[in-house]
């Protein structure tokens, strides 16, 4: 059973913690006989290490440089979730766990930095780039006003964690959904919500909107997609494809095509008005967020290889030193093709998203940082 990386991210000691507890809970040890025991169990975790990296399928790389890193945006302090364009592509709103949504103007200047109580987990713009809104660790929606940057609004949605949200497509309801299992439809001429959404058995980590604003689908770790009736407030049918938590969702601009992304390593692609599966991409490990190209003729991954070893490093240890590997994948989907893979984040790349020409890709990272990718 692979560790999840969300679950563990935050139980995280120190070596020196680890020390303290194992001197205050055992009996008196000679230190002689400690240090090498010690030294014998390094041993046969490098050994099991070695085991476990022949055994293990090499990241399959595609050195192609049709996206090329243009810029990287620093300043969190922490995780960074998720970074959307703005209007008209000149802005990125990024939020981060470290509780402040940053705005940056593509060139790298930053805008604004609008905090908020608890660590952000997502972050959106209304589709007239008038306002930006965001889910908290504290069961929050945070709404503020652009480019003002004025706290409108704080709505009080969900209990635990709100993970994400997403505006319809006209920009008339705001649905959130998190660790309460439920997903909520707010009305903003108002602030009233509409309906309570029911039916997941374990935490929701995406929404998305189909072009028309008729479907909203939602994925869970109960690793089912549901899609909802927007305006009748019930459950149209569910897919029920992947192994494990589905994290990620997104629809093609011509709302024929649904994909979703798994802790199961997989991108896959169904009809969205009757659920067959169309195609599957494989990858080695976990993905995270997706999205189309404008033309719906690539799609864009991102997540991270690790190997078990490397994971249990991350989970368990502040201080990552590894290298950076495969956070993302760009995929032909007329053939399922990899068409390139990206090694510019250290770290899980928690979300991706084109610009509307398809010119730009923008990551944010585990690592801290957001990248503005360019087409070459």
């Amino acid at each position: 059973m692979r560790l999840e990386p969300r679950l563990l991210r935050g139980a995280r000691l120190p070596l020196t913690c680890v020390r303290i507890i194992l001197l205050q809970t055992l009996k008196p040890f000679p230190m002689r006989k400690l240090f090498w025991g010690l030294l014998g169990l390094l041993a046969v975790l490098i050994v099991l290490s070695l085991v476990v990296l022949r055994g293990c399928d090499r990241p399959v790389k595609v050195e192609s440089n049709l996206y090329r890193i243009h810029r990287i945006y620093t300043g969190a302090r922490a995780e960074v979730w998720t970074a959307r364009f703005g209007p008209g592509d000149s802005v990125i709103a990024a939020a981060s766990v470290d509780s402040t949504l940053r705005v940056w103007h593509t060139d790298g200047r930053l805008l604004a930095a609008l905090p908020a109580p608890g660590g952000l987990t997502c972050a959106e713009w209304a589709p007239d780039g008038k306002s930006i809104a965001a889910t908290s660790y504290d069961g929050a929606v945070y709404l503020w006003s652009w480019p003002e940057g004025k706290l409108l609004q704080r709505y009080d949605t969900h209990h635990g964690t709100a993970w994400t949200l997403r505006f319809s497509p006209d920009g008339s309801l705001l649905a959130s959904a998190g660790e309460d299992k439920l997903v909520v439809l707010r009305r903003l001429s108002d602030g009233r919500v509409t309906a309570r959404l029911s039916g997941h058995r374990l935490n929701i980590w995406d929404l998305s909107f189909s072009p028309d604003g008729k479907t909203l689908a939602s994925g869970s770790f109960d690793a089912k997609v549901f899609l909802w009736d927007v305006a009748g407030a019930r459950l149209r049918r569910s897919y029920e494809g992947h192994d494990e938590a589905v994290v990620a969702l997104a629809f093609s601009l011509d709302g024929s095509t649904l994909a979703s992304s798994s802790d199961d390593g997989t991108v896959q692609l169904q009809d969205a008005a009757s659920g067959r599966l169309l195609q599957t991409l494989h990858t080695p490990e976990h993905q995270q967020g997706i999205a189309f190209s404008p033309d719906g003729k690539r799609l864009v991954s991102g997540g991270r290889d690790h190997n078990l070893v490397g994971e249990l490093t991350q989970n368990f240890f502040a201080d990552k030193t590894d290298r950076p590997g495969v956070s993302m994948r760009l995929w032909n989907l007329a053939d399922g093709r990899l068409l390139q893979t990206f090694s510019g984040h250290s770290d899980d790349a928690n979300d991706v998203q084109f610009s509307r020409d398809g010119k730009w890709i923008l990551s944010a990272g585990a690592d801290k940082i957001v990248i503005l990718w360019k087409q070459q």
